[in-house]
């Protein structure tokens, strides 16, 4: 059986607001498996006015570490090393110094924003990052394209070519306001190419996983393969993501 892929976590232990501990990272393991996954991409925050070590060595380190951690807790499980960046003004000059945190050998590359409208060194960002050969990815836009732009955000977002990554959290109303309605419709538009978890520690892992669920309820096991499955194998692997069908 073709294992599941979680293309978005905070597993490695003390490095962001992620797992604490390495038995945090070791038991969150432990669920994600007995949940048919087999695969993790390490996206700590790359955010250097608040975890100015995380750099792309140093997470290729943290990486070594953990995937020790797991061996000799005799668990079978794939690590990839990426990053989720945040689009602060100076990313680009931050890039041309310690190297895009890309998903693994890939040219996509996970980023956020926390800007409700979304900031035009957003924009400037991820307009190098496609001009440099890069594929980005927006991380959960439900949980931060709130603003009165929205519309021309994912307009401009999606004429670029930004593919788009949902977390699960959001679908079972337990995540931040607002977030509930917009991951239920961009869900039906078919705007999500990824869902991932998002995971930070254990604590919160039942009901991150609760989400996976309720949209298998609703769409299906093929399209949830598609979401966890099919398009994050596509995407580690620098082949064209399947549109995930419309349901509206």
């Amino acid at each position: 059986m073709t294992r599941r892929i979680d293309l978005h976590c905070h597993l490695i232990p003390g490095i962001d607001d992620g797992c604490v501990l390495p038995e945090h990272s070791i038991q969150s393991v432990e669920a994600l498996i007995a949940r048919g996954y087999g695969t993790s991409v390490l996206t700590p925050h790359i955010w250097p006015d608040m975890y100015p070590g995380n750099i792309p060595r140093h997470v290729d380190h943290w990486a070594g570490l953990l995937r020790k951690q797991l061996a000799d807790h005799g668990l079978d499980y794939t690590l990839i090393v990426g990053g989720e960046v945040r689009l602060f003004e100076g990313a680009i000059g931050w890039f041309k110094r310690y190297g895009v945190p890309t998903l693994g050998d890939s040219k996509a590359v996970l980023v956020d924003s926390w800007d409700r409208d979304f900031p035009q060194h957003g924009f400037e960002t991820i307009d190098w990052l496609i001009a440099e050969g890069y594929k980005p990815v927006l991380a959960h836009p439900e949980r931060g394209l709130m603003g009165e732009k929205l519309e021309q955000v994912i307009s401009a977002l999606t004429s670029r070519g930004v593919l788009f990554q949902g977390n699960f959290h959001p679908f079972t109303g337990r995540d931040m306001p607002g977030s509930q309605s917009l991951a239920w419709r961009f869900l039906e538009e078919g705007l999500y190419a990824v869902l991932a978890l998002d995971l930070h520690r254990p604590d919160s892992l039942d009901s991150r996983l609760a989400g996976i669920d309720l949209v298998e309820a609703r769409i299906g096991k093929e399209a949830l393969d598609l979401l966890i499955v099919d398009n994050p194998q596509r995407l580690l692997a620098d082949e064209p993501t399947i549109p995930a069908p419309k349901l509206n």
